[in-house]
């Protein structure tokens, strides 16, 4: 996992290639202060910050970050199980909308719960045993997040407004976290490309 501070070149693998500092880290991608000057037609000072998804990244050494590893409980949760927990006193009931990477958050009905894995348990034991979706299958739409996540899909040809491209970012990123946490770790873009297809 990158940390702030680390020292990175980012670009897309075809484009150019620039030094930059971590400044931020979010769930599936880095806020990075460009430390050179960035582009032809338009040249973009240094210090300029981007938002840049973990797959254009690499640590300047060479070396490569520490993999983000899911606990063994989150990876059991989808978004859509029914789920319950004990807070409270009281035992609540919903439905999982959301995985981090430490948390699950729970629409209950009364309100949103941010819970601890640990702390769930399925609500149905049908689908406690639900099976695992194929690696193929959960590759297949990993690689079609991260295409919807480019800044061309994103913003729709320059038709959505930046709040909307934002949004659109927040609701695709929590998705590929789902994803990380289903197939039980983090994949890069470059990985999901190479992945066999599914049929």
């Amino acid at each position: 996992m990158f940390k702030v501070g680390d020292k990175v070149i980012f670009g897309r693998v075809n484009g150019e290639q620039t030094l930059g500092t971590v400044v931020k880290i979010n769930a599936a991608r880095c806020k990075v202060r460009q430390d050179d000057e960035r582009g032809t037609a338009r040249i973009r000072p240094a210090g300029t910050i981007w938002t840049v998804p973990f797959s254009l990244m690499r640590l300047a050494d060479g070396t490569a970050p520490a993999p983000v590893k899911m606990a063994p409980a989150q990876v059991s949760f989808r978004l859509g199980d029914k789920v319950s927990f004990d807070a409270r006193g009281k035992t609540h009931t919903g439905h999982v909308t959301r995985i981090s990477v430490k948390t699950i958050s729970v629409d209950a009905g009364t309100g949103m719960w941010r819970v601890s894995p640990g702390m769930l348990r399925m609500a149905d034991a049908a689908a406690a045993v639900a099976v695992k979706r194929p690696d193929g299958a959960i590759m297949s739409d990993i690689l079609d997040t991260y295409m919807r996540l480019s800044p061309e899909n994103l913003s729709c040809d320059g038709e959505r407004s930046s709040s909307q491209r934002r949004r659109r970012g927040a609701e695709l990123a929590t998705k590929l976290i789902a994803l990380f946490a289903e197939i039980g770790r983090r994949v890069s873009e470059e990985e999901a490309c190479r992945w066999p297809k599914v049929a």
